[in-house]
């Protein structure tokens, strides 16, 4: 294309992204109850120091996360301004690492913010749109990956853009489970592919794992652990490590069953790459693709009362009174077929290290996200925001596929 072909379509794509933002703004509200109501009045009888203290030691390390948030949530302007800016910032910042820094315009930013907002508004709902939730996940995840991006190719820039990594960092890993699978391999991958061993290096990663580490070892953390079992899962202590994890995958294969939009273009964007690589096709390769297309197809039917298709879209959270029904198994083995069907065509694909560190290491720590939440009583309990993490490194790989094995060009 002509770049007076691509002007009216950048111009398109500025009203697309300007319209989203404003709408999203315009809704974004608190609620008179539960974490909303708590958050509001949590200085009104104490100070600041005083609310941080109670909390380290009775409910969670996140104290900077929780700090801004009780500075912040009694004024709509700041929260009405900053989730917008965290949804374009997490766009922009997976455009920018998906795409390996190359230059790439607007609608590559339109992509990723499209992928964004298909993600199920159940999840969005609560890990974004939430004020109180988007505080715990969409703003230190937008944080964590512009950190990541400044780290990973403007390492060498000013200071200012290096404190503001460093800054970006320690908010974002206050989120434990992305700091734990995401942003500390992703550190010692950057530094091992820049061979970036200098001191620059060496503090940004100690900074990440000493923010870890402080709000993995808070006080609160066990604290919480007791109350909540007390008062979501009480037979959670006799659950061996097993079944914690199957409780895990519970959770993840609700969301793949589920009707999963995301998913469906992942699968769609994995099939193309590997047609028009223009390689020959294994027998193994055309069984896996098989598999995405009779998922895909499940999509489209709606036969509510069909006891065959529940079998593989029965999506409902597991419980006491039908653990030992059989309808459960067949959407768990499908879930699992579907996820080694996706990891062994990523791996296929893939022509070095760098891609399989992108493709199927990636797909695998975001199951991982989910799954280990079945080492927590509120693994039900957390509801939908659970998977935000999961559908995010979806997001990615589908981004580093599109740019990487079916190049855009803007």
């Amino acid at each position: 294309m002509t770049v007076n072909n691509l002007r009216p379509l950048k111009i398109l794509g500025f009203i697309y992204v300007a319209t989203i933002l404003v709408f999203i703004a315009i809704s974004l509200h608190t609620w008179g109850a539960d974490d909303d109501k708590y958050f509001s009045d949590a200085l009104l009888n104490r100070s600041l120091f005083e609310f941080l203290d109670i909390r380290y030691h009775t409910w969670t390390g996140r104290i900077l996360i929780e700090g801004i948030m009780v500075l912040t949530i009694n004024h709509p302007w700041f929260f009405k301004f900053i989730i917008p800016l965290s949804l374009c910032v997490m766009a922009a910042s997976l455009v920018s690492l998906s795409s390996k820094g190359r230059k790439v315009g607007l609608l590559s930013f339109c992509l990723s913010i499209t992928l964004l907002l298909l993600i199920n508004g159940d999840v969005m709902g609560e890990a974004s749109w939430w004020v109180t939730g988007s505080y715990n996940y969409l703003q230190p995840i937008a944080a964590g990956l512009l950190s990541l991006a400044i780290f990973y190719y403007h390492r060498n820039g000013p200071v200012w853009t290096k404190a503001l990594a460093l800054a970006l960092l320690v908010f974002a890993c206050f989120n434990e489970i992305y700091s734990i699978l995401f942003a500390v391999p992703a550190i010692v991958a950057i530094t091992y592919a820049r061979k970036g061993y200098d001191k620059y290096s060496a503090i940004y990663f100690i900074a990440a794992a000493l923010t870890t580490a402080f709000a993995l070892t808070a006080p609160g953390n066990r604290e919480r652990f007791y109350k909540e079992t007390s008062r979501w899962f009480p037979d959670f202590p006799n659950f061996n490590i097993i079944d914690k994890v199957a409780l895990g995958f519970d959770r993840l294969s609700s969301h793949i069953t589920e009707p999963n939009v995301l998913l469906l273009v992942l699968m769609a964007v994995l099939v193309a790459c590997i047609v028009l690589q223009k390689k020959n096709i294994t027998g193994l390769q055309m069984l896996c693709m098989s598999a995405l297309a009779f998922k895909f197809a499940l999509f489209f039917v709606f036969t509510r009362y069909s006891f065959p298709l529940k079998a593989f879209t029965h999506f409902e959270f597991l419980d006491f009174g039908n653990v030992a029904d059989i309808k459960f198994f067949f959407p768990y083995v499908f879930s699992l077929f579907i996820l080694f069907t996706c990891i062994s065509l990523m791996t296929s694909i893939c022509d070095s290290v760098e891609d399989l560190i992108n493709l199927p290491v990636i797909f695998i720590l975001g199951i991982a996200s989910v799954v280990m939440m079945g080492l927590s009583p509120t693994v039900y309990a957390s509801s939908f925001r659970v998977v935000f993490i999961f559908d995010l490194s979806v997001i990615y790989i589908i981004m580093y596929m599109i740019f990487n094995k079916l190049p855009l060009k803007d």
